[in-house]
């Protein structure tokens, strides 16, 4: 796409009579000015098209490779939330476990804590009862010791004259 400056504008030109200067200079270097200005500004815009599409290559060489690098990204991130939702799963099942557990934990307490106190009642009025029968069998020996006072009494002058006649003998 270069062009060559063109010299088809230098035919026109005559020589003075001493021939050392051109008549047309300030023509001639004008058009010459502009050729290079057009040769200048055709090859900046080859460069610049040229360094243009050298960074659209590094542009898609790079989003291929950052593709590429991103698969494996992708998979592990793939695998984690794998892993992190096989996890969630099985916390999920270790405490509806746990939780079943312990209500039945709870349950079988509540049972042993109910039979205690049957039997705890049990006992309690076993025990009553027999605290009632000891009072009843205290009441009759306190009677009995009662009705032995009377007798006691009721005996002691004929004691005393058992007594009083033995040691007379």
């Amino acid at each position: 796409m270069r062009k060559s400056i063109s010299t088809s504008s230098y035919s026109g030109y005559k020589l003075n009579n001493d021939s050392t200067r051109i008549e047309s200079f300030q023509d001639s270097t004008r058009v010459l000015q502009m050729n290079i200005s057009q040769y200048e500004d055709t090859l900046s815009q080859e460069v610049f098209i040229s360094s243009a599409y050298e960074h659209i290559r590094e542009v898609r060489d790079l989003i291929f490779n950052s593709r590429q690098s991103m698969k494996p990204l992708r998979e592990s991130i793939s695998q984690l939330r794998y892993q992190i939702q096989s996890i969630e799963y099985q916390q999920r099942k270790d405490q509806i476990n746990l939780e079943y557990d312990i209500s039945l934990s709870i349950h079988k307490l509540k049972q042993k804590i109910n039979q205690f106190e049957v039997v705890q009642t049990g006992e309690f009025v076993l025990l009553q009862d027999q605290i009632q029968k000891l009072q009843h069998e205290d009441q009759e020996i306190i009677q009995n010791i009662d009705t032995l006072e009377i007798r006691i009494i009721d005996l002691a002058p004929q004691i005393g004259q058992y007594t009083y006649q033995h040691y007379q003998q």
